[in-house]
């Protein structure tokens, strides 16, 4: 997997299998039920490694940082199956990249990998 320039080998994609539908419910005074709903755009996705898979290099992560902090971009997100999807960081939901590294040093090269990837998109 590709998102912009850097690559996301073993990195899995979880929740991509959203209804893009908003609902709202409220009881009347009787009881009854009333559900409103709307068709919405985009498709919440989080780009997850853990613990055991999915490491990333420190730079990777520090270029996706640099790509999310672009107000309003829209990137490519480039699927193992050929797939291609467009996808914005979703910037609302901090931290919207987050991961842990795995041996922590005081002075971290950029090579030093990443667990516990956390990188949240949604797909446009």
């Amino acid at each position: 997997m590709r998102l912009a320039d850097v690559d996301l080998e073993d990195v899995a994609i979880l929740d991509a299998w959203h209804v893009p539908m908003d609902a709202k419910m409220e009881r009347t005074l009787s009881g009854a039920l009333l559900v409103w709903t709307a068709p919405t755009q985009g498709i919440p996705m989080d780009l997850v490694g853990g613990a055991e898979y999915g490491w990333l290099p420190r730079a990777s992560l520090d270029r996706l940082r640099e790509l999310a902090s672009q107000a309003g971009a829209v990137y490519p997100l480039e699927l193992n199956d050929g797939r291609a999807l467009q996808v914005l960081f979703r910037v609302w939901e901090q931290p919207c990249i987050d991961g842990r590294a795995v041996y922590p040093d005081a002075d971290p090269a950029p090579d030093d990998p990443i667990a516990d990837i956390i990188i949240k998109v949604v797909a446009l």
